[in-house]
C-alpha cells in the first residue's frame, strides 16, 4: 500500500509498530522505521529542531511511502487492539484513515 505521510504522521506511525515479535517481522519493521525516519536532508530544508521531547519543523511535506504487506497487517492488529480499548485519540485519526484496511474496517466496525 502506498500512502502519502506528513511529518505528523511519520511520528505517529512509530506508536502503531510493533516492538516485539518474531525475528522476520521485527526485521521488517525496523526496515520501515528506516524509510519513514527523518533523513539529513529533511532535517536541513525543513529546519526540523527536537528539543524537550518535542519536534518543531517549518513548511509541510508529504513523503510517499510503500508499507509492504506484513507491516500493514501489524499496523492493523494494533489499531484493532486500540479500538478494543476505546484508547484510539482524535489526533490518530487522519493517520488511521490513511493505513486501516478494508478487512479491519469492517472489524471495526462490528467492535463498535
Amino acid at each position: 500500500m502506498k500512502v502519502k505521510l506528513n511529518f505528523t504522521d511519520r511520528i505517529k506511525i512509530l506508536s502503531l509498530l510493533p516492538t516485539k515479535g518474531s525475528f522476520f517481522i521485527i526485521n521488517l519493521v525496523e526496515d520501515f522505521k528506516k524509510i519513514v525516519a527523518f533523513s539529513e536532508d529533511d532535517i536541513k530544508e525543513y529546519k526540523i529542531k527536537f528539543d524537550d521531547n518535542n519536534i518543531k519543523w517549518t513548511g509541510q511535506y508529504d513523503k510517499e511511502v510503500e508499507i509492504g504487506e506484513t507491516v500493514l497487517t501489524e499496523i492493523n492488529k494494533t489499531i484493532l487492539e486500540l479500538n478494543k480499548k476505546n484508547d484510539i485519540g482524535l489526533d490518530m485519526l487522519p493517520l488511521i484513515n490513511k493505513v486501516v484496511t478494508t478487512e479491519t474496517m469492517e472489524e471495526l466496525n462490528k467492535q463498535d
